[in-house]
């Protein structure tokens, strides 16, 4: 299978970066486009939020290393990652939440979970 990046100026200070797979069948060829070339995946368990740096094809990019921002109710906390993994504490009274990832120029993640005390 074939990758191709393709790249759009929208504005003289603007881009888009475009990513797309074409698959080739015995009739007809398929074409699978994703928005962004590295996303972030949430997960809670034990306290904790981890987010998790993959590229489009959900391999892990351990080389991943910018600030990895997480969002809840308006405050963000910030954390590093290592080998592509960042996770950040979470404590709170007993009922549902959600925490995402608020970065630029990665397709964000996003997890709700339930606290109980």
């Amino acid at each position: 299978m074939e990758y191709k990046r393709l790249n759009f100026d929208l504005t003289e200070n603007e881009s888009s970066l475009y990513i797309y797979r074409v698959r080739q069948t015995n009739s007809s060829s398929i074409v699978e486009f994703y928005d962004m070339d590295k996303h972030i995946s949430l997960s809670y368990a034990n306290g904790q939020v981890t987010a998790r740096v993959y590229d489009y094809l959900g391999n892990p990019v351990p080389a991943f290393s910018d600030p990895i921002k997480f969002e809840f109710e308006r405050q963000t906390v910030e954390a590093t990652p290592s080998d592509g993994v960042a996770t950040i504490n979470f404590e709170a009274e007993s009922g549902t939440y959600t925490v995402r990832t608020v970065n630029e120029n990665i397709r964000n993640g996003e997890v709700t979970f339930d606290v109980e005390s």
